[in-house]
């Protein structure tokens, strides 16, 4: 009997996915958005067969009763409160007065009662102890969604671009409607052609070699080596010492704007830390004081997000750190390691949370970009499974390794989302000069801050072991605590660069992982403070191989 009650109460509180048939099957054409260009139109067309919807009970102390809106193969939108809906999105060439739009709704298809999940907000990836309020704006939620919106990016190299986001669902007034088979039509009726190729976005000119340092003043000696250095590769490399332009960040910004517009460099690289080479410190949401260097390279005015530069720091405090680090950058180019075996060796390093996608399946997604292209082997170290401990890491490492993954959470000196302890920056001193160094893409909070205060991205750079430099060639992170998603949808998008698009630069394809989550994220503001946060210790113009 109490067995029967038992699982009485469990159906009772089961929830009933509904699957909701829209069109007749043989009508679809393989994908539910089908895009056509022209030289001044773009046109989206929708075919949805069906969608999904399963009662969601995340809000349970409120009255009403959400359910969830999916269709295969569409992403839905993150903007917290708004209805989560699916939607298609794409960047276009020119300002949003430049558009005009023509709708074709079709048939609407309509579900009384049906109120979408709002979007939730979701934690930074280091903040556990954050309590996130459960409940929703319900003003901002009634407002709705409509259709389609278009917001302006800023300028890419003098391009103007603008973000359009469409989706074949509405609700809005507690009216909830589909509209299987929209059509999109989105014409440019001011200025030159409207396409923009994300897949080209960033591809190094290879006319424009030339290379901008600007170096702290004790460290211009060094910089001059690494100078010579890329000079011997072809570049047209300019040093600068800090102590001409002033040290404070308004003049180094009106420095580097103005060299770049009448030298028009396409790489540049500051040498020296937070104390050594000025800093701008932008409000975010994380971080009212966040240090970034984005707007020293952003050349498009105050609503400018897209740097046109590719750009890194060195973070040293010595002249030694400056020629350790170039040494490390001419083993990877010339393959000359004392063990020359690992150029095709992918670690990544996940934790055990997360959802739709789990950070998991976000490293599975970025090991198989090079695996399916470029045959790559792996190390995995999920944090569910006890072999992900320093010791195991720490080991892969030491068989030469390529690029590095890591997805989790970050204390500033460590990897914390490993099955037991933690990797932190005393364990870099247990790897061996000599071995192939990785590239390392961190989504994890506040490890790559450039303070020169063991940090673990900085260490990763300067570590040494009998005097010889040890750790990593390059080291892409965030310096403060990041939000969960967007950072891990542009690790993907910085592999696709590099697996499928063809870009062999760092700074390309780090790029082009910032233009990726710009382009398929729908909210602009997360995606903008990705871009302020995320920095390169390394040289940005360094050929990523696999071979």
């Amino acid at each position: 009997m109490k067995n029967f009650i038992w699982l009485l109460l469990m159906l009772s509180f089961a929830t009933e996915a509904k699957v909701y048939q829209l069109l007749e099957t043989k009508l679809l054409r393989g994908e539910v958005v089908e895009k056509i260009h022209s030289e001044q139109t773009i046109k989206v067309k929708f075919l949805i067969p069906s969608f999904n919807s399963e009662e969601d009970k995340t809000y349970g102390i409120l009255s009403d009763e959400f359910n969830s809106v999916e269709i295969d193969g569409l992403e839905n939108t993150k903007e917290v409160s708004r209805p989560s809906l699916p939607y298609h999105s794409f960047i276009v060439k020119g300002v949003p007065s430049d558009f005009k739009i023509k709708l074709i709704k079709g048939k609407a298809f309509t579900v009384k009662g049906l109120k979408p999940t709002p979007a939730r907000e979701l934690p930074c990836r280091c903040a556990k102890d954050k309590n996130l309020d459960p409940n929703i704006n319900i003003l901002k939620y009634e407002e709705g969604r409509g259709l389609y919106k278009i917001e302006y990016l800023g300028d890419f190299r003098g391009e103007k671009l603008s973000k359009v986001t469409v989706s074949p669902a509405k609700y809005r007034n507690s009216k909830f409607e589909m509209y299987p088979e929209l059509e999109f039509s989105l014409t440019r009726v001011k200025g030159g052609g409207i396409n923009f190729n994300s897949s080209e976005v960033g591809k190094e000119i290879s006319s424009n070699k030339n290379y901008l340092m600007v170096s702290a003043s004790h460290l211009v000696n060094a910089t001059n080596e690494l100078a010579n250095y890329k000079r011997s590769q072809g570049f047209k490399v300019k040093v600068v010492d800090l102590k001409t332009i002033g040290k404070t960040s308004e003049k180094l910004k009106s420095f580097l704007h103005e060299e770049y517009r009448r030298n028009g460099y396409n790489f540049a690289l500051l040498i020296g830390h937070e104390e050594t080479m000025p800093t701008e410190y932008k409000s975010t949401s994380s971080d009212a004081e966040t240090p970034s260097d984005t707007s020293y390279f952003t050349m498009g005015g105050s609503e400018d997000i897209i740097p046109d530069v590719f750009y890194g720091r060195i973070v040293a405090d010595t002249e030694k750190d400056v020629l350790n680090q170039l040494k490390k950058i001419k083993e990877y180019d010339s393959k000359s390691y004392s063990v020359n075996r690992g150029r095709n060796h992918f670690v990544g390093i996940a934790s055990d949370e997360g959802s739709n996608p789990s950070d998991v399946e976000y490293m599975e997604g970025f090991y198989a970009e090079f695996k399916d292209v470029f045959g790559t082997k792996s190390s995995l170290y999920f944090q569910e499974n006890s072999n992900s401990n320093s010791r195991n890491i720490n080991k892969a490492l030491n068989e030469g390794a390529n690029w590095l993954s890591y997805i989790g959470h970050g204390s500033g000196d460590s990897w914390s989302s490993v099955n037991r302890g933690d990797y932190n920056s005393g364990h870099i001193k247990d790897l061996n000069p000599g071995i192939v160094k990785p590239v390392i893409i961190d989504v994890a909070c506040q490890n790559g801050r450039f303070s020169y205060e063991g940090r673990l991205g900085e260490r990763f750079m300067n570590e040494t072991k009998n005097g010889e430099p040890i750790g990593a060639v390059a080291y892409y992170g965030g310096s403060v605590d990041i939000s969960w998603h967007p950072p891990a949808v542009m690790a993907k998008g910085i592999n696709q660069a590099i697996a499928k698009d063809g870009f062999n630069t760092l700074g390309e394809a780090l790029l082009k992982g910032q233009i990726h989550l710009l382009e398929t994220y729908d909210d602009r503001e997360a995606a903008e403070e990705n871009l302020v946060w995320y920095h390169l210790f390394g040289d940005p113009s360094m050929k990523v191989s696999f071979n």
